[in-house]
């Protein structure tokens, strides 16, 4: 008889994720953690994709025994992920998938759409019955954005939006001569959302904000990358025709739309160059922005998309109401914690949930859960727990680290006060890109330095970027000021700092990006912070550039090559184990 049902996604963020009839078991298998290539993309590793799909096969073996897959269905966003990509480039795991599963489906958009994705990975994760659902992403399939109400598992008919939110957001990062050495365009948002903290609201800031929402209405065709370099292209022309005044005396918009320069397709001609990763300071150093004004602009960008998502909300606060004032937010830019935190301070009546995992690492879940859902395998609410079913680790604690010993919850909390820095593994990964216990590095958060050697000694980071604070939710009223404690997070989420006794966590703006836990819900970091008696830094156990680290080679690797001071697995019987 065949138990599981899986879906594949074969983009950036590329998945699997299984469902197991007999037990309601999912499972999460970002192949980001498998390849150690942060945003996995599968056309672009075609050399690696065979050997990260086979090994996550086998892992699938191992958590659910030797079952066949009663449907596996494989999901991309282009027309070249068909059967002969599979052949071509990932033979061996298309033969084990064909040979152990009764059916192979490769649907269209009709059938497995982007942001049904991401809004149904949303609801089977939240813990409301009746919700309205934001989308908003870059782009995905047909649109940029979608909202929907899904109520007791129905879905009410969806409405698409092709302006791109995320896109104007992206390419003010681009422009920024602080991000220019981001290796992947996928990481310029959350550096952008670090470096806005730094910008303040002036008259300029004002005026670049109308500017971006009357540049998203010049979206003319479906050729998104096409306006991508429109409107890159019209905003250097803006900023180059005044660059001491800028915006105060430069040309309106209206004038720079009838600039004969700018003519659509003269713009068609250069586009080429937009696309390019920032690989000579010389050749894009007309493009770059510095000192006060890339501030500027990543401070109006994020007030933008701040505004633009209280657009959707006000549009469809009808529907929102109907939904029990249930609102969940999903896709790439529903990582900005920022945006988040202003729709709950703007609308306090408001339930917000996001997913630990809204960017596209999450659309495979989501699929296989509507999928489910609609077939009537699945009902929604007998979902739990799914915010740790990611992969276990590759390796084996015993086989990379024989130097170690026994220690408990009072002696890790003694030496993070004494200002250790200490990497903690336990169970299954996070799903998502925040760690919350299972692949963290802590510290203490009174240290002033803390962020800094972090930065630059541990993850390698840029110094603007801010960390998160950790603690138990009962106590976060004493540090923290915030509309978001409803119980629902499972990503970090932006209070107020009222204390200053937690200068490694405080942002430049006077905010932080808190986490918080019960006993409940992370009983390893409820103890340690219980023996703290305090706030804790978090952040997530990687290098910069790499993904969440899942095998204990790589943590090994950290640990001997920065200044990392320990490594901490607590095994599956809750003995803890310290190496140093």
């Amino acid at each position: 008889m065949s138990n599981l049902y899986a879906v594949l996604y074969l983009e950036h963020d590329a998945s699997l994720s299984v469902w197991d009839s007999d037990t309601n078991t999912f499972r999460i298998y970002e192949a980001e953690r498998i390849a150690n290539i942060k945003h996995f993309m599968p056309r672009r590793h075609t050399k690696l994709i065979d050997d990260v799909l086979y090994k996550i096969l086998n892992m699938i073996q191992k958590d659910f025994g030797v079952k066949r897959f009663q449907e596996f269905i494989i999901k991309g966003n282009f027309a070249d992920v068909t059967s002969d990509f599979l052949e071509n480039h990932c033979s061996k795991s298309y033969d084990y998938i064909k040979e152990h599963s009764d059916l192979v489906l490769f649907p269209d958009i009709s059938e497995a759409h982007h942001h049904s994705g991401h809004a149904w990975a949303g609801y089977i994760q939240s813990p409301y019955t009746n919700a309205f659902v934001i989308t908003y992403d870059v782009k995905g399939d047909d649109s940029s954005i979608t909202c929907r109400s899904i109520q007791d598992d129905v879905e009410s008919t969806i409405k698409k939006y092709n302006q791109s939110i995320g896109l104007i957001y992206n390419i003010v990062g681009r422009m920024c001569y602080t991000l220019r050495h981001t290796n992947n365009i996928l990481d310029i948002a959350g550096k952008l959302m670090g470096l806005a903290g730094y910008g303040q609201p002036t008259q300029r800031t004002h005026l670049l904000t109308e500017t971006f929402r009357d540049a998203e209405q010049q979206h003319i065709s479906d050729d998104t990358m096409g306006w991508f370099t429109e409107i890159l292209m019209a905003m250097e022309t803006i900023h180059g025709a005044h660059p001491e005044g800028f915006l105060d005396t430069g040309p309106s918009w209206d004038e720079v739309k009838s600039d004969n320069k700018l003519k659509i397709h003269n713009l068609r001609k250069v586009r080429g160059h937009a696309y390019n990763e920032f690989d000579s300071d010389t050749r894009y150093n007309r493009f770059f922005l510095k000192d006060q004004e890339e501030t500027e602009w990543a401070y109006a960008a994020q007030l933008y998309i701040e505004q633009r998502l209280l657009d959707l909300v006000k549009d469809n606060l009808s529907d929102i109401r109907a939904a029990d004032n249930n609102l969940i937010l999903s896709g790439g830019c529903a990582l900005n914690v920022l945006a988040n935190e202003r729709v709950k301070k703007e609308y306090p009546e408001i339930s917000v949930y996001v997913p630990p995992n809204p960017h596209d690492g999450g659309i495979s879940l989501g699929l296989l859960a509507e999928r489910l859902v609609k077939q009537n395998l699945l009902k929604s609410q007998s979902v739990s727990g799914l915010q740790y079913a990611g992969a276990d680790m590759l390796d084996n604690f015993y086989r990379v680290f024989t130097d170690y010993s026994e220690t408990t919850p009072g002696e890790v909390a003694e030496q993070l006060r004494a200002g250790k820095i200490i990497g903690v593994i336990q169970g299954r990964s996070e799903v998502g890109p925040r760690a919350l216990g299972n692949r963290s590095i802590l510290c203490n958060a009174e240290l002033a330095n803390m962020k800094d050697i972090l930065n630059s000694k541990v993850k390698h980071r840029e110094w603007y970027r801010p960390f998160a604070p950790v603690c138990r939710r009962p106590d976060a009223d004493q540090w923290f000021s915030s509309s978001s404690l409803n119980g629902y997070e499972t990503m970090s989420f932006v209070a107020d700092v009222i204390r200053d006794d937690i200068p490694a966590v405080t942002h430049v703006d006077g905010t932080a990006r808190l986490q918080t836990v019960t006993e409940e819900s992370h009983k390893v970091l409820w103890d340690i912070l219980t023996e703290f008696g305090g706030v804790l830094l978090n952040t997530s156990f990687n290098d910069n550039g790499k993904p969440i680290l899942n095998d204990f080679a790589t943590a090994k690797r950290i640990l001997d090559n920065t200044e990392l001071d320990a490594v901490l697995w607590i095994d599956s019987d809750g003995v803890y184990r310290i190496t140093v």
